[in-house]
């Protein structure tokens, strides 16, 4: 049995890494917590409490305190959901698709998603990990474009002809789950898209240890040759979708600074917890006393601590506080630079500058940059199942813009009725729009005009 590094792409082993600890942290402290000491390491103390039988208890008790007491501030998802609010807070500016195609509108994926939907699950995986990829695929029905995470994107190959990148094989990974009655087993299979030898697509699923073997150019007579209205495929339908290209090199996600960031918080935080205990919990230190003695000590109010012999002692013993001030402060600079890169809506009533905030602080892909990527992606996707079903068609035929304007235009109620008692000169136009943005009406203004009209008509009557 071969490893799974013995077929996958070196670009994929040097991020693959990289991408579990940033989906770790998409999962929240739920599953940050579940991985204990790979994000959170026990302290000296406790490291040798567990290393020694008679202290291992002890100190499996001490770190599970310390773990339960870390609080992990996920500034990562607060900004990611921020960012895909306003990403899809208007609807694409512009689908044109043929005729023939233009079902794809709106039921574009197997779940029967429409290409906004499938917008925002990209524009989720680039902002999260920097990477996810589309497959176009052919069925009865017409096409389907089926969704793969950068962790099932496992090994590629591919040149450039012409200057543009030609796509010779892709393999991907789909994890899906087994059921024997009530039991569940997961098993990864494994996808082959490839060009044959005569350059015709093909697409067949391959068992684990049948992949180092496999002859892509000559492959056996079982795979399947997907077509579309009758015909083959000289492309294979696959898209690399990054945060700020269609390439298929790898590259760092966007908010993975920021995730670093919210690492070293968990482990501050919780150091500057632990420490905040242990100078607030001093140890008694006695010697001296006799063994009977030693049963009935107790401290706190109404306790007493005596002893027959003249050389007994008693005092308390603690950590020397003085450097938890500098740990507090150290903390507080690293809370304000993960606010500083991601979204800290701290100042209620500072909606309207949600956008600007974003736009200005997210320096490594602007959300216009991943959106435009994602609706890229898409476009030449249809534009190859455009050329798969022997369709002519012009530039024009085929285009996907997506939202452009990531403003937060929409006024509160309370906004709206400052406007509307103000000197300011605003048409009751204006105002309805505002209000049919706040979800108070969906009429249009005329048939709003009519409706009252109609009231006032009654209530004279």
């Amino acid at each position: 049995m071969h490893n799974n590094n013995d077929f996958t792409h070196p670009q994929y082993d040097e991020y693959n890494t990289q991408w579990a600890v940033l989906s770790d942290i998409f999962g929240g402290e739920k599953n940050i917590k579940s991985k204990t000491t790979e994000y959170l390491p026990a302290t000296p103390g406790m490291k040798k409490d567990i290393e020694h039988s008679k202290t291992k208890k002890i100190g499996e008790e001490r770190y599970e305190r310390y773990l339960f007491g870390a609080i992990f501030y996920n500034y990562f998802i607060d900004t990611l959901d921020a960012m895909v609010g306003l990403i899809n807070s208007n609807p694409p500016d512009n689908i044109t698709l043929p005729k023939s195609l233009d079902y794809l509108k709106t039921n574009c994926t197997p779940f029967g998603d429409d290409i906004r939907g499938l917008m925002s699950d990209l524009n989720i995986q680039q902002l999260s990990k920097g990477r996810t990829g589309l497959l176009l695929d052919s069925t009865v029905s017409g096409f389907k474009m089926l969704q793969y995470t950068c962790e099932n994107i496992i090994n590629w190959s591919g040149s450039y002809v012409d200057g543009v990148y030609v796509l010779d094989f892709v393999l991907l990974k789909e994890p899906t789950l087994k059921r024997d009655n009530f039991v569940y087993t997961e098993v990864d299979n494994f996808r082959l898209c490839a060009l044959d030898g005569n350059g015709v697509y093909y697409s067949t699923i391959i068992a684990e240890d049948q992949i180092i073997d496999f002859d892509i150019l000559n492959p056996p007579e079982e795979v399947i040759y997907p077509l579309s209205k009758g015909n083959t495929s000289s492309t294979i339908p696959f898209m690399f979708i990054n945060s700020n290209n269609i390439t298929p090199e790898c590259s760092n996600g966007p908010l993975l600074n920021l995730a670093n960031i919210c690492l070293h918080i968990y482990t501050s935080d919780a150091d500057y917890r632990q420490y905040i205990f242990g100078s607030s919990q001093d140890t008694l230190f006695i010697s001296g006393f006799d063994a009977d003695e030693l049963d009935v000590i107790r401290i706190g109010s109404g306790a007493l601590i005596a002893s027959t012999n003249d050389n007994a002692s008693a005092s308390f013993i603690g950590i020397n506080s003085a450097g938890l001030s500098e740990n507090r402060l150290s903390l507080e600079n690293l809370h304000k630079q993960a606010a500083a890169m991601g979204v800290a809506l701290l100042e209620s009533g500072n909606e309207s500058g949600k956008a600007l905030t974003i736009r200005s602080q997210v320096k490594t892909a602007t959300m216009r940059t991943i959106t435009q990527t994602a609706a890229k992606a898409i476009e030449v996707l249809i534009r190859i199942g455009a050329q798969w079903e022997g369709l002519e068609l012009d530039d024009a035929d085929i285009i996907i813009h997506p939202n452009s304007d990531f403003s937060d235009s929409t006024k509160t109620i309370e906004e709206i009725d400052k406007l509307w008692t103000s000197r300011i000169p605003v048409s009751n136009e204006t105002l309805h729009s505002n209000l049919i943005k706040t979800g108070v009406t969906d009429k249009t203004f005329l048939q709003e005009q009519k409706e009252i009209n109609n009231n006032i008509t009654n209530n004279e009557e």
